[in-house]
């Protein structure tokens, strides 16, 4: 599902009506739109940023009931898409759009590739717990750490050292 027409492009607020069945959908969709809202109001989103967060918004939409993927997948919750965007408000300006997506446990997903031996991932999770992992020709590296308001220096060199 892809909220954003090629040739109609608009920002992350773009979302279409909540289609919940139960008041409490009504109330988790309200409280993403708020979010969002709040989030578009407090840093101007441009460029890659822009089509990071409406990526991300498809992905959440997408995924936010269980069993999204058929196979008994963790819905993506309300905190870890709120960390995610949080995540590519801190991004340096200057790092290409990664590809989102949701992992089966819940976790939301970025990544930048540059073939099959240049690839670097961040997982978000519960806690603002990023896990992270990358492979540039022969090396490899993997790490956990939290991220609050700073990405740590880890991920930002990982990032850089595949889109170089």
């Amino acid at each position: 599902m892809n909220l954003v027409a090629a040739n109609n492009f608009t920002s992350f607020t773009s979302l279409p009506s909540s289609g919940a069945k139960s008041s409490e959908g009504n109330i988790v969709y309200e409280r993403i739109m708020d979010y969002v809202e709040k989030y578009n109001q407090s840093i101007a989103i441009s460029g890659n940023k822009r089509v990071t967060n409406d990526e991300l918004c498809d992905v959440y939409l997408e995924c936010k009931n269980p069993n999204w993927d058929g196979y008994n997948a963790i819905p993506v919750s309300i905190e870890i898409c709120k960390a995610a965007l949080k995540f590519t408000q801190a991004l340096p300006i200057d790092i290409p759009a990664p590809e989102v997506s949701a992992e089966a446990d819940g976790e939301i997903s970025f990544e930048w590739y540059q073939g099959t031996k240049k690839i670097f991932s961040v997982s978000i999770g519960a806690n603002n717990r990023l896990s992270f992992a990358g492979i540039d020709g022969d090396e490899e590296w993997y790490g956990v750490s939290t991220f609050i308001d700073q990405i740590s220096p880890k991920v930002i060199s990982g990032i850089f050292s595949i889109i170089i």
